[in-house]
């Protein structure tokens, strides 16, 4: 009785991860575009050099691990002592 509960506990879980593959392919074709508009565009960044379009992807990483503890500790807390943050709606 167990073991069927259980496989049903694992059947349940797989079905909440089926939709990932289909965000990655997105994620991904994005990541892509991206790559793709920087061929077009000049990547001059003045005295601190040139962004090459194969690094544009690498990029959105790191904007990612930059601006996530800045919102955090800063901005949204700034924002919340304004009372511009009512909802964690308000976030998005």
């Amino acid at each position: 009785a167990d073991d069927i509960e259980d496989v049903r506990s694992v059947l349940r879980v797989c079905l909440l991860f089926t939709p990932i593959p289909v965000f990655y392919a997105l994620f991904d074709q994005s990541g892509s575009r991206w790559t793709y508009q920087a061929t077009l565009m000049n990547g001059s960044l003045g005295p601190f050099g040139t962004i090459q379009p194969d690094q544009m992807q690498a990029l959105n990483s790191l904007f990612v691990l930059l601006f996530i503890p800045l919102f955090e500790e800063v901005i949204y807390p700034a924002f919340a002592r304004c009372n511009l943050l009512i909802r964690l709606t308000k976030k998005i």
